[in-house]
C-alpha cells in the first residue's frame, strides 16, 4: 500500500484532503485496516474481505438501518458507521472510511473486570433500544452464521479435502469434536425456539473501544449485523471474555473459563434488557455451544488450508481450535 493510493481513495470522499501518514493495524482476523493521518484529522481506512463478505453492500444497508434506529433512540455509545455510507473500488479491493474515535483504544483480551461490566451494559442497551425493531428488515450478510449444522457439514468437507499431514495432525481434535457435536444441533434447535432479534454477531472485547477509565465509548465492527438470537452475542462474550489467556494462547492446560466473568456478563446484560424465559435459561449453554462452534470453525479452516482466518504459522488454526476445545472442556454445565 502506497501513500498515493491512500490519497486516491480519500479523494472519493473529500476535496483538498492531504494524507500525511498511514499505519497498518495488525489486530483483526478479517478486514485489512489502517489508521490514516490527514490534514483534516485521523480516519480508519479498511479494505473489506470479499471472501468473507462477497456483497458488502448488503451489510452496508444493515448498518445504515441500525445506525438510524440507534440515533433515533439516543444510543449513548458511538456507533461508527462508514462515512457517507459509501464504499469505493480501488486496486481490486473494496474500501471504506470510518470515523476515528479519539482518546480510545481496543484490547484483545480482558485486563480489568470493569471492561466486562462496561461491554455487557453496552450490549444490554443495544438490545433494549432495538427491542421493537423489525429484524426481518435486515439481510443475512453471512448466511448460516452461528448455525451448528452448517459448520459440522463444512467440517466433513474439510476432512475429506485435507492433505494427509493436516488430517493426521488434527486427528485427536477431530475425534473429540465428533463426541460432542450433538451440542451444536441442540443449539440450532434452541435458536429456532427463541425470539429473533437484531444481533451484532461479533461481540469480542476488541470490538468495544474504551477510554482511559475503562469505560466503553464505542461499539465497532458492524459488518455482521443481522437477524439472529441473543445466544450469539452473549455466547461469544462468554467465549472470549472468560478465556483470560485469550484464544491465541497455546498453554492449553492453563485455559479455564472464568466463572466470575461469566456471571458478570449475564448480570450486567440482564440489568438492561428483558429476555424471555427460554433465553434467560440458556445463556450459559450459549457460551459453551459458541465456544465449540468456534473450535470447529478454526479446525475446518486448518483442514482446508487456512483460507478464512489470517495465520502466522502452519499450525496456527489448529492451535486455535485446541485452545477453544480446552475452554469448552472447562465449562462443566
Amino acid at each position: 500500500m502506497e501513500l498515493i493510493q491512500v490519497q486516491q481513495i480519500f479523494s472519493n470522499y473529500y476535496e483538498g484532503v492531504d494524507i500525511n501518514s498511514f499505519n497498518r493495524v495488525s489486530t483483526g482476523l478479517i478486514n485489512e485496516t489502517f489508521v490514516v493521518e490527514t490534514n483534516q484529522g485521523k480516519y480508519i481506512l479498511q479494505a473489506i474481505n470479499q471472501h468473507v463478505f462477497p456483497d458488502p453492500n448488503i451489510g452496508l444497508a444493515n448498518i445504515k438501518l441500525i445506525s438510524a434506529a440507534l440515533i433515533e433512540k439516543n444510543f449513548k455509545y458511538y456507533f461508527p458507521a462508514p462515512i457517507q455510507f459509501k464504499y469505493v473500488h480501488h486496486f481490486n479491493k473494496i474500501w471504506r472510511i470510518l470515523p476515528f474515535i479519539e482518546n480510545t483504544r481496543s484490547y484483545d483480551q480482558i485486563i480489568d473486570v470493569r471492561m466486562v461490566s462496561e461491554a455487557s451494559w453496552c450490549m444490554g442497551e443495544f438490545y433494549q433500544l432495538l427491542e421493537g425493531f423489525p429484524a426481518e428488515k435486515l439481510s443475512q450478510t453471512i448466511p448460516n452464521f452461528h448455525n451448528g449444522a452448517h459448520y459440522l457439514n463444512k467440517l466433513v468437507i474439510g476432512r475429506d479435502k485435507a492433505i494427509k499431514q493436516r488430517k493426521e495432525a488434527a486427528e485427536i481434535v477431530l475425534n473429540k469434536v465428533d463426541e460432542v457435536s450433538h451440542l451444536l444441533i441442540q443449539f440450532d434447535q434452541l435458536v429456532e425456539e427463541s425470539p429473533t432479534r437484531v444481533v451484532h454477531f461479533d461481540t469480542k472485547i476488541n470490538n468495544f473501544l474504551f477510554d482511559d477509565k475503562m469505560k466503553v465509548k464505542a461499539l465497532i465492527d458492524l459488518d455482521t449485523l443481522m437477524p439472529g438470537s441473543v445466544y450469539s452475542d452473549i455466547g461469544d462474550m462468554i467465549r472470549t471474555y472468560s478465556n483470560v489467556h485469550g484464544e491465541e494462547s497455546t498453554s492449553f492446560d492453563q485455559i479455564q473459563a472464568n466463572e466470575k466473568i461469566i456471571a458478570e456478563i449475564i448480570q450486567c446484560f440482564c440489568q438492561k434488557v428483558s429476555l424471555s424465559q427460554i433465553e434467560n435459561k440458556n445463556l450459559r449453554f450459549a457460551g459453551k455451544a459458541i465456544t465449540l462452534m468456534q473450535s470447529v470453525r478454526f479446525l475446518t479452516d486448518f483442514l482446508m488450508g487456512d483460507i478464512y482466518y489470517k495465520t502466522n504459522s502452519p499450525m496456527h488454526n489448529l492451535d486455535r481450535a485446541k485452545n477453544q476445545l480446552a475452554l469448552f472442556d472447562s465449562m462443566k454445565w
